[in-house]
């Protein structure tokens, strides 16, 4: 759920790295089959086009570039795989999701989401192109009901089985880790300086939270989805840590947390005082697809150096 697109509309959250749950997913029309392929597959698609940097990370992780027509030029930004080296870097790019630009490549499947402009999915479908539209992953448990559907509509159900092998492997042992903890409560907080903005209900981010044993703080408090908070609520939630995202090492620190330690306001929060700030980089705050498990794992990583002495 990682696109540029969003920038103008989720700017705060995207500085944050919370790009995906910034959206909120609308309910799809009553001409959106969500889960399902439309116009039916005659045969296993051989060119797909995975039409977010989600699509695509999900897709590439099931088939080879041979069965990819083209990728979302956003994948070369917001990636968590690296779609500029072999062998998916001389893949077409396209720039947005826009029914002309699309039928050029001659796709026999479209992997979107909900979110995703439906004027151009019902194009595609009257002129005949399948497509599938899946709804986002906010938690683990959508991001397996995805790699399913798609290890069924791509054929390679194998596949989509040993990687989610894998998954639940991963996910066993971060949930028997922090059985281990204590249930500590986490804001999901961005702020580039501008307007603060939390993670509640219904998120990415509240998702990764659940996978290391952390307690939403800011669905507690009512939050629904991605909402701005001023900083009397922040101080009223009181979070016993904060995390936060960060742009790439070439593109500098964590402006909410340098936000959060200069912040007069905030100064008496004892997450603040004692420098409670998980840091952690944004496309992997922001992930909505398998890579979700590196996200809690790196997530797990910083909770651990902020709480060393109690695992």
């Amino acid at each position: 759920m990682r696109t540029s697109a969003l920038i103008s509309a989720c700017g705060l959250a995207i500085a944050a790295g919370a790009l995906s749950a910034c959206r909120p997913e609308p309910a799809a029309a009553p001409s959106v089959l969500v889960g399902a392929v439309d116009p039916p597959l005659a045969a296993p698609p051989r060119r797909i086009v995975p039409a977010t940097t989600a699509a695509a990370e999900y897709v590439a992780a099931l088939v080879g570039p041979e069965r990819i027509a083209a990728l979302p030029e956003q994948v070369d930004g917001f990636a968590t795989r690296d779609f500029r080296v072999p062998p998916f870097d001389t893949l077409p790019r396209f720039p947005r999701y826009l029914a002309e630009s699309l039928l050029e490549l001659q796709p026999d499947l479209v992997v979107t989401f909900a979110w995703q402009n439906q004027d151009t999915t019902a194009v595609l479908r009257r002129e005949k192109v399948s497509v599938l539209v899946l709804r986002s992953g906010i938690d683990y448990a959508s991001v397996r009901e995805t790699l399913e559907i798609l290890g069924r509509t791509l054929d390679v159900e194998a596949k989509a089985a040993e990687i989610t092998a894998g998954l639940d492997a991963r996910v066993a042992r971060l949930r028997e880790r922090a059985a281990k903890r204590p249930a500590r409560r986490a804001l999901v907080y961005t702020n580039d300086g501008t307007g603060g903005w939390a993670a509640g209900k219904g998120t990415t981010a509240g998702g990764l939270l659940e996978l290391v044993g952390l307690v939403n703080a800011g669905a507690q408090d009512g939050i629904v989805e991605h909402q701005p908070v001023d900083m009397e609520r922040v101080l009223r939630i009181d979070p016993d840590l904060f995390v936060c995202g960060a742009p790439s090492e070439a593109e500098g620190g964590s402006a909410t947390k340098s936000l959060l330690l200069s912040a007069a306001p905030l100064a008496s929060l004892a997450a603040v005082r004692e420098q409670r700030i998980l840091v952690i980089p944004s496309i992997l705050l922001s992930a909505d697809s398998p890579a979700i498990l590196d996200a809690a794992e790196t997530l797990e990583a910083e909770l651990l150096r902020v709480f060393p002495d109690r695992r």
